[in-house]
């Protein structure tokens, strides 16, 4: 049996909070229920739009929105990027290959940088 992540656990906690069932919650959201089931225990990673299909059929606040999108980050283990040209292939491949070696203090600049 897989393990709900934490994505999983809150959308899990939306459909018991409005009494619905995993099919209910596919159906709004135009999902198969196994797919909904592999992306809350996941088996799938969570797809950009879904946080946005989700929030648009529970007609969720911008907060709970925003927390949604947070923890379908968190679940994710592995990133897709396609570089354009050689200037974004060279910072991509750097980054890949010195995140290991990056401290706590250098991690939190690159992402203050990254957010701003």
């Amino acid at each position: 049996m897989s393990t709900l992540t934490q994505f999983g656990k809150e959308i899990r906690k939306l459909r018991i909070e409005r009494g619905e069932t995993m099919l209910d919650m596919s159906q709004k959201i135009g999902k198969s229920p196994s797919f909904l089931s592999a992306v809350e225990t996941g088996r799938k990673p969570v797809p950009a739009q879904l946080v946005a299909d989700i929030a648009a059929a529970y007609q969720l606040s911008s907060d709970s929105k925003q927390s949604l999108q947070v923890l379908a980050e968190r679940s994710m283990t592995t990133f897709k990027i396609e570089p354009k040209d050689e200037s974004e292939h060279a910072l991509v491949a750097a980054f890949a290959r010195k995140l290991d070696s990056l401290d706590d203090e250098q991690r939190q600049k690159i992402l203050r940088i990254l957010k701003a």
